[in-house]
């Protein structure tokens, strides 16, 4: 459970931990580097948001497509582990295409307590950076989740 910033019969605030390069996202790139042994593989987006890193799999035969096209120069696709909304992964597996999810499990429970949230028609809002693509893939959860908000100047 997270940390409760404001709690109201009718508003609560909760935040998610930071995550950062640990164990989960050690074990998505070893699974992604098991998988480069059988050929090239297209990702859905940034695979991480170190550069470096990005470049050592490109080396390795990853390539870099959007995720709203659906169709991509290999047969597998990689859903990065900053994830994406399920709707777009459902239309990825219906195009076809072999898919290798590595979604971290921090993200998997933001998505499904959005959803969760949803079924309540509690208003939902996801606070984060601008184009942050975590956010996205959280905010994509929900139709009527407001994928932008005006900066509100909070500080902590």
């Amino acid at each position: 459970m997270h940390p409760t910033l404001v709690s109201h019969p009718r508003c609560q605030v909760r935040t998610a931990p930071p995550v950062g390069p640990g164990g989960e996202l050690r074990e998505a790139l070893a699974r992604l580097e098991a998988r480069l042994g059988r050929g090239a593989v297209t990702v859905l987006g940034p695979l991480a948001p170190d550069g470096a890193l990005c470049e050592a799999f490109r080396r390795r035969g990853v390539l870099e497509g959007p995720p709203g096209e659906f169709r991509a120069p290999t047969r597998t696709v990689v859903v990065p582990p900053t994830g994406l909304p399920r709707p777009l992964v459902r239309r990825w597996k219906e195009s076809g295409h072999e898919l290798l999810d590595l979604t971290l499990p921090a993200v998997r429970r933001a998505q499904t307590s959005l959803q969760l949230l949803a079924l309540e028609h509690a208003r939902t809002v996801v606070v984060g950076h601008r184009d942050d693509a975590e956010c996205a893939a959280i905010a994509g959860e929900v139709a009527r989740a407001p994928s932008r908000v005006p900066y509100l100047g909070l500080r902590g």
